[in-house]
């Protein structure tokens, strides 16, 4: 990562010390830090909003583990290349190229146009669900023997009649539920035959 920061810098044109950051005082650095500090703060708002949105729970971190927050952190770190990074570094040296520009408001003004221009929040919501593992659940109630074979030969039956498959493919996922539905439906119409005699 720390190639990544003199690499963008080099692009930009800009000077680059190394990241310097306090969290106890982080307005208490240069400038281009600062720019990267404003800049991840936008990051990590758009991810909390697709965390959000994703109904995932913030608090399930991968890389993060100490914060409420460490879902959205660790979605925001996965951007930090071509989003943090290049807004932090762009409203930076709009900063050196016009010394009446406010550092925090171009960072953040650069930060809203690139999140709507590339899609951001939609992009952080696809990744992640990538994090979480797809999962299949079935949930049944007074269904033939055939019914809980069949679910038991494709999936895992987690509890008594609750069947989940992590994983399961489409394709499978589509057989699975097109052969619950035949057999539902023939199940019923000879429930519904003996019932009316």
């Amino acid at each position: 990562m720390r190639e990544m920061y003199k690499l963008l810098a080099r692009q930009y044109g800009i000077p680059w010390e190394g990241r310097r950051y306090d969290r106890n005082c982080p307005e208490k650095t240069n400038a281009v830090n600062m720019a990267v500090n404003h800049a991840a703060v936008a990051t990590r708002a758009a991810a909390e909003i697709a965390v959000a949105a994703t109904a995932t729970i913030p608090q399930l971190g991968f890389i993060h583990e100490d914060s409420s927050l460490s879902f959205a952190l660790d979605i925001a770190d996965l951007f930090r290349d071509e989003f943090t990074l290049p807004v932090a570094f762009g409203g930076y040296k709009r900063c050196l190229e016009d010394a009446s520009l406010v550092l925090e408001r171009e960072v953040r003004t650069l930060a809203g146009a690139t999140m709507r221009r590339n899609g951001l929040i939609p992009s952080m919501m696809n990744g992640s669900r990538s994090f979480l593992v797809p999962m299949t659940v079935v949930v049944t109630r007074n269904v033939s023997g055939r019914t809980r074979g069949f679910l038991a030969s494709c999936m895992l039956e987690v509890a008594p009649s609750v069947y989940c498959a992590p994983r399961m493919s489409k394709g499978v996922r589509d057989r699975v539920k097109s052969v619950l539905d035949d057999w539902f439906l023939a199940e019923w119409a000879c429930i519904t035959r003996t019932a009316l005699g």
